[in-house]
């Protein structure tokens, strides 16, 4: 691999996310529940959601959604939506094939569609620099309507797990397997570049995953940038209060 790329992480891990991250099915269940939740607070509009995937809460979500409200979804992996389109129930999703995280990433029709954009996990973290993250805030702050809210969830930055910036773990060790994790941090750029290297009988398979993490006053500041009000936040999708003690955050943004 010469560098990372949008669709490095997508690509690499279309065909066995699925297998290797299995749903936390209490955990998307609060998740598509906060997200009804905020919508019956919103004006009326579509939902969209900011690196789809494979379908893991978007297939969920839009069993529930209201009748009239459609579930929209944007990517730039193939291999990704693809998984996704081979799924029962994508083909009431409105899928887009894209960058998030640059200007100009949706159609300007879209401007001022949606009632809610939703970026669950840290998937937030995977666009590559600041400039890219404040980008996606602005693309966010068009795409929805008055009143309308950005439901982002990423985890706490946490500098007392680096150890002389890197790290290396047993993920997971089986009679015919082994899953090791190798990471490189840069605290100057807020990177992490890291490595799941499966060593099986077919042999070795990397996974690489790049993030720009973001500390939670970070991502407000870009939310103020983009003309979003900070709405809420909260240590998970259940609405626990956020502590000094959360590992995570969903932080929720309004549009005026």
């Amino acid at each position: 691999m010469e560098a990372w790329g949008p669709s490095t992480y997508g690509d690499a891990w279309a065909d066995v996310y699925d297998d290797l991250y299995r749903p936390d099915e209490e955990a998307v269940a609060a998740c598509v529940a906060f997200v009804v939740e905020q919508l019956e607070d919103c004006p009326a509009g579509d939902v969209l959601e900011l690196g789809i995937g494979t379908g893991r809460i978007a297939l969920p979500l839009a069993e529930v959604l209201p009748s009239g409200v459609t579930l929209h979804g944007i990517d730039c992996s193939e291999p990704m939506l693809e998984r996704l389109a081979a799924k029962p129930g994508s083909e009431t999703i409105v899928v887009h094939r894209g960058d998030f995280g640059v200007a100009a990433a949706f159609d300007r029709g879209l401007h001022g569609a949606f009632a809610l954009v939703l970026c669950p996990f840290a998937t937030f973290f995977a666009l590559p620099d600041s400039e890219a993250q404040i980008t996606a805030f602005r693309n966010v702050a068009e795409l929805l309507r008055p009143g309308g809210v950005f439901c982002l969830e990423a985890f706490v930055p946490d500098h007392a797990r680096l150890h002389e910036e890197q790290s290396v773990l047993a993920v997971d060790v089986a009679a015919d397997h082994v899953l090791l994790g190798a990471s490189q941090y840069d605290r100057v750029t807020q990177t992490i570049e890291s490595q799941s290297i499966r060593i099986g009988e077919d042999g070795i398979r990397l996974l690489p995953v790049r993030v720009r993490y973001a500390w939670p006053a970070e991502l407000d500041l870009m939310a103020r940038l983009a003309g979003l009000e900070p709405k809420g936040r909260y240590a998970d999708w259940r609405r626990s209060v956020f502590s000094a003690d959360a590992t995570r955050h969903v932080s929720v943004y309004r549009s005026p």
